[in-house]
């Protein structure tokens, strides 16, 4: 029996699938309100599938939206449930049915006490967190005012549902009213009453609403509030209503330029329209958007034409007023999207178009075509009656859509245009060339895509802690941030590479969206992945992308424990569109997944096999739920890894194979099987078709002697390109099919068998690689060991043991279980021969050493010509040191190189020199002879890999600590050499810095080497202070930054240490360090470079920050010299350095370098309490006021300092604080 109207406890709503949706929609700002939308939306969905029965009720879902009116067929209806709060035909609420009875509030009697306050008000917060959580809460459940039956099962004709709306902060100031469950809780605050459609003198926007015609719906709608409310109020309190649907930001230093994105802190469609939020359900969306004449909008779709429209409203007195509208008409192109994949962006931009590729015109001229010739046929087939005459209007015009679709577009702030604009729309254009090259078609949009760069305060709050943008369909909204000027080099990298990584994840996360939870790491690796392959690789080099890479790596190997992270695999590994969550299963998928689980328990598949629904739960609109910051962005690097860890597995070949295959929509998808093989039959027909029509037009262009055979040849080259046409037209109709299957998903089962089928690799193999590093997890450590043997045949002894945390032993065990054959390569480099490649296994062991005899292909020395050879180096060594020439320390290190080869052929020797594990590999630093190594290593590799570098300055780095003298000189070797990459120069450097942690000889000499190459590269040596800046070569400005955040690591010991302070953790920075850094704040100058310092200024105020200078003197300096740049940064770049991505990257580390200091000051009662003890003692031994201050500033509790002076300089440590 079907469900009552008016029933609420009925079973749920029947959730349309919906196949068009058209929105019509105003879009304005209110001067001290804020934006709104307001207009009407046409859905248009597929009748219930047969035997469903009859619908008399239909859910939308809708957060936080003022609905006014509803039709359905045509015929009036209403909303009878709004989330939790049931709906009179009045349009009040009813609190009588609340499916929540601890929001009713029953009598005023009843709350007798404040614990009954308070613990109905943690029931009401309890139920509205479920409500959230479970969707419940963005239900709107509509049904005809009579009761009537909306659908019947089976059913030949399409349900149309329009909705009316408002939604915004701004909607209460143009007159559209919450409902009277929000009054409760929001009480009335009072707006300045604004006219609709009045602009304010500096053009703050318009306040008027809907299309012609709505404004009489408006009055007639059950929603609206009572008369006695005055019209100028609005509704303010813990509950805003239609806080999240938008953000909007009026920005007064440039004109009162407008924009506004939308959604809003919602991160959910249905908070600025109705829809049915489906992950899995493909609908076409057109849209019509209308705003001021002098702003823009921007939708997912084509835009077929932009026109001025003239409005006219009646106003509160009944006078009329006409105003301008600019109306931007939007068409999907032929291809559907999610619900949530629609986005909205509005202001005062200024543009710059990018002609798209020929490939990508041609493809989809002939797809727009097809889809029109579709929708003219099904048409005609179901309007013989013209029964469904009423939603033609609805269709896309797809055959006009073709003549806008050939061009990419930027759209930024006018204050922008000249400078980063053009900067950004080459970048883009190189990415999206690029991109289309390696995947061998055209991105899958029909209009191209578009990049909108907004001011931060007009994107979501939580937006750029973890991506950089809001991603549509083919629409990007990235903050001004993200723009880079092109004078400065640092600000132009991180802008390309956010550009380039938006771009990917319009193809992997967007057109191609992640199937289900466990499969959003493939989403976000293959994006990273060809981001980084195809535009980073070429914009800085392999070497930059190699870097990259391992340092994330390294970030990732570092925090898995197994706690810290959770599998790839898992559903708490949500890092797609900020954590939304993924639900593309279809009803055969969800089955066989809940058999395989039920079968993996031991229990009976059949129980399960028997579910009817389509899905475990119904789609429901809920709030994205991300991972923490700092987990997400680990769990982004290591899906990186995995899929870097492939690529080496098959090979740069077999990864673009695969990728191509995905693109191209033919991983394997239940379902779409035959629609795969007709979209494979059509292109190898179209590429026959595209060859005949080749050869053709080139035999026509040789005209020989016979017309006739001219005549012929030329008659046949028009029939093979029509024929070229016709195929062309053929494929688009197979694809733009395919795009509405669920091949428009991944699947990370697809992408692995894809990945096994193009490489040397078993189901065994395969298995134990996603049971290893995709369903576990923690990083497991592998120790290694090794000594060489000189023995008949000469041999490296070698010993590894795997261990780790219980997580990645309970991991390896799996993988074991799936595949014995474990090992690991080992790759060893003898003296004057190519490098080989050794398999370790470590599956014959039970988490114990390994121990593996390698064998070499170098023969043995005789021992006579050693020793003749190890004599005249020591002779050499002794003649060099008499003459001076040479640092014995250095001759050292070279004859024990010298001795180590000839007594070793191996020069080095490297673990896992590919990548394929993702483990950390210790070695044991105290081995004699390991070292030289190391450092052979470092310096002579070739091709240098950077991860094999890092790893080399982070052991050497571990020795240096211990006292080595040899591998500072290797640290400093690899910071001056000009050959070796940029960036691992400059780790080089700041691994030197961190050496000089004590005072012992070898940290005096780390410290000397870093100022002395310090002043060597920065200072001019006649007066001392830093050069003029000349930043043109960008690799030699990350070596300076890397040379002058090495000044800031250096630790001395105090010169002596008071009772307040714990000795073990006594240090400060030596003054030398102190004096350098507050030098090339003070005194560096551009001086005819064009090219912006901020990023070297920043780097040496962090320094700054982590400093403990030994004197108040030196505090005093420092704050100065912080203090100095902030005010001249405040100065050019704005408040805050708003107007410059530098100005706030300096203003921004001026403060944190501030507050660090001010944290290690003592505080005032103590440092003047401490001032006069010293004082008193001082005059009690009959000393001078000479002092300087005490050697420690950096504690809290830090006592006065011993020498003289102490009242004054508590007096200026109070000043300072």
């Amino acid at each position: 029996m079907p469900a009552s109207a008016m029933d609420v406890d009925a079973p749920r709503a029947w959730l349309p699938d919906v196949r068009r949706q058209h929105l019509d929609l105003d879009v304005g700002f209110v001067p001290g309100a804020g934006g709104y939308v307001q207009g009407h939306t046409t859905i248009v969905c597929r009748p219930p599938p047969t035997g469903s029965g009859d619908a008399t009720e239909l859910t939308l879902h809708a957060h936080e939206l003022v609905v006014t009116r509803v039709t359905v067929n045509d015929a009036p209806a209403r909303v009878i449930r709004r989330g939790r709060i049931a709906v009179r035909p009045d349009g009040s609420d009813d609190p009588s049915g609340d499916e929540d009875a601890a929001l009713a509030v029953s009598e005023a009697g009843a709350l007798t006490s404040g614990a009954s306050i308070a613990r109905n008000a943690c029931e009401g917060m309890l139920a509205d967190a479920r409500a959230v959580a479970d969707g419940s809460a963005d239900e709107l459940v509509i049904a005809l005012e009579d009761g009537g039956v909306i659908a019947s099962g089976g059913s030949s004709e399409d349900v149309v549902v329009r909705v009316w709306y408002g939604a915004g902060t701004a909607m209460n100031a143009i007159g559209s009213k919450p409902p009277d469950s929000w009054r409760r809780i929001a009480p009335l605050v009072a707006h300045p009453r604004t006219a609709p459609g009045a602009n304010d003198a500096g053009g703050d926007g318009d306040g008027a609403g809907g299309g012609s015609g709505d404004a009489d719906e408006r009055t007639e709608a059950p929603d609206e509030a009572p008369e006695e409310e005055p019209v100028d109020a609005s509704y303010a309190g813990w509950c805003n209503p239609g806080d999240g649907a938008m953000c909007a930001f009026v920005d007064s230093d440039e004109g009162n330029a407008r924009f506004l994105c939308a959604p809003g802190s919602a991160l959910r469609p249905a908070a600025w329209f109705p829809c049915v939020d489906d992950g899995g359900s493909l609908v076409h969306f057109s849209a019509v958007a209308r705003v001021d004449p002098d702003l823009t909008a921007v939708l997912p779709g084509v835009l077929t034409k932009t026109e001025l429209v003239e409005e006219t409203t009646t106003t509160d007195d009944g006078s009329t007023r006409t105003r301008s509208r600019r109306a931007f008409n939007f068409v999907s192109g032929g291809v559907p999207v999610q619900a949530h994949q629609m986005v909205l962006a509005v202001g005062t931009f200024a543009t710059r178009k990018i002609p798209t590729s020929a490939a990508h015109r041609d493809k989809f001229a002939a797809a727009a075509a097809a889809e029109e010739e579709d929708k003219e046929e099904e048409a005609a087939k179901n309007d013989a009656d013209g029964a469904n005459a009423r939603f033609h209007q609805y269709l896309d015009n797809a055959a006009e859509s073709t003549a806008h679709s050939s061009t990419h577009a930027l759209h930024c702030p006018p204050c922008y245009a000249d400078n980063e604009l053009p900067a950004a729309a080459s970048c883009a254009a190189s990415a999206l060339k690029s991109f289309e090259a390696y995947l061998g078609r055209p991105f899958p949009y029909p209009g191209g895509l578009t990049f909108c760069f907004v001011p931060p305060d007009a994107l979501p709050v939580s937006m750029d802690l973890r991506l950089p943008a809001m991603l549509g369909a083919g629409v990007t909204i990235l903050s001004t941030d993200r723009l880079g000027h092109p004078l400065s080099a640092a600000d132009l990298v991180t802008s390309r590479t956010a550009i380039a990584e938006c771009a990917a994840r319009q193809l992997f996360g967007g057109f191609l969206e992640p199937r289900e939870d466990t499969d959003a790491w493939l989403a976000e690796g293959l994006a990273s992945y060809m981001a980084g392959t195809c535009y980073v690789s070429l914009l800085m080099g392999a070497d930059e992308l190699k870097y990259q890479r391992a340092w994330e790596v390294e970030a990732v190997v570092e925090c898995d424990d197994g706690d810290a992270l959770p599998p790839l695999a898992s559903p708490s590994a949500r890092i797609w569109a900020r954590g939304r969550s993924a639900c593309g299963a279809s009803a055969e998928e969800v089955k066989a997944r809940a058999v395989g689980e039920a079968r993996a328990r031991g229990e009976d598949p059949d129980a399960v096999a028997v579910l009817e629904h389509a899905r475990d739960v119904a789609p429901a609109s809920k709030p994205p739920r991300p991972p923490a910051p700092g987990v997400d962005t680990l769990v982004r690097y290591k899906a990186v890894a995995i899929v870097d860890i492939l690529e080496r597995k098959l090979g740069e070949e077999g990864m673009q194979k695969v990728i191509r295959k995905l693109a191209s929509l033919q991983g394997k998808a239940p379902g779409a099987e035959s629609l795969q093989e007709a979209a494979i039959a059509a292109s190898k027909a179209t590429r026959a078709a595209k060859e005949k029509a080749a050869a053709a037009a080139e035999a026509a262009k040789t005209e020989g002697a016979d017309e006739s055979a001219n005549a012929a040849a030329k008659e046949k080259a028009a029939a093979t390109a029509r024929e070229q046409l016709h195929r062309e037209h053929q494929e688009s109709i197979a694809y733009h099919a395919l795009a509405e299957s669920p091949a428009r998903f991944l699947r990370s089962r697809v992408f692995l068998n894809l990945c096994r089928q193009n490489a040397t690799m078993t189901k065994a193999d395969m298995s134990a690689f996603n049971a290893r590093w995709i369903e576990g997890c923690g990083c497991p450590r592998l120790t290694a060991a090794y000594t060489f043997r000189k023995t008949r045949r000469q041999e490296l002894l070698f010993a590894i043991k795997l261990d780790g945390c219980l997580a990645a032993a309970a991991a390896d065990r799996v993988a074991w279980s799936k595949n014995p054959k474990v090992s690991v390569t080992v790759r060893i480099q003898e003296n004057d021969l190519p490098p080989s490649d050794h398999a370790v296994s470590l599956s014959a062991h039970d988490r114990a050493y390994v121990l593996m005899p390698l064998q070499l292909v170098t023969k043995p020395k005789d021992r006579r010509t050693i020793a003749r050879q190890q004599e005249a180096a020591m002779r050499r060594q002794k003649q060099a040191m008499e003459a001076g020439k040479e640092n014995p320390d250095n001759l050292d290190a070279m004859a024990a190189a010298e001795v180590l080869q000839w007594e070793c052929p191996v020069s080095w020797v490297r673990v896992d020199p590919e990548g394929e594990w993702l483990a950390k590999v210790i070695l044991p630093s105290a081995q004699q002879g390991l070292e030289g190594m190391i450092t052979k290593q470092l310096m002579s590799e070739r091709p240098a890999d950077p991860a094999a570098q890092m790893w080399a300055i982070r052991f050497l780095r571990e020795r240096a600590e211990n006292g080595s003298t040899s591998a500072v000189n290797a640290l400093l070797q690899c910071a001056e050499d000009p050959k070796t990459f940029c960036r691992v120069r400059a780790a080089a450097a700041m691994a030197l810095g961190a050496c000089a942690c004590d005072g012992t000889q070898r940290s005096n000499l780390a410290l000397s080497s870093v100022t002395r190459t310090y002043r060597r590269r920065r200072c001019d040596p006649r007066t001392g202070k830093p050069k003029p800046t000349d930043l043109a070569d960008f690799a030699a400005a990350i070596v300076d930054e890397g040379l002058v955040t090495a000044l800031g690591l250096p630790r001395a010991p105090p010169e002596s240490t008071s009772g307040w302070e714990d000795a073990d953790d006594a240090w400060i920075t030596p003054t030398e360090c102190v004096d350098l850094l507050v030098d090339a704040l003070n005194h560096t100058e551009s001086d005819g470079d064009p090219h912006d310092s901020s990023s070297l200024i920043a780097t040496a105020i962090h320094a700054l920050g982590r400093a403990r200078p030994a004197t108040l003197d030196g505090v005093r300096r420092i704050t100065r010299a912080i203090a100095g740049r902030m005010r001249e940064n405040a100065t050019i770049c704005g408040v805050g350095g708003r107007a410059h991505e530098g100005g706030r990257r300096v203003m921004i580390a001026g403060m944190l370098a501030l507050r660090t200091l001010l944290e290690r000051l003592p505080p005032l009662p103590e440092s003047i309490r401490a001032a006069n003890e010293a004082k008193k003692a001082m005059e009690a031994a009959g000393g001078g006021a000479n002092g300087e201050g005490g050697p420690g500033i950096r504690r809290r509790r830090s006592a006065a300092p011993a020498a003289g002076g102490g009242g004054g300089d508590a007096e200026e440590k109070a000043r300072v604080s």
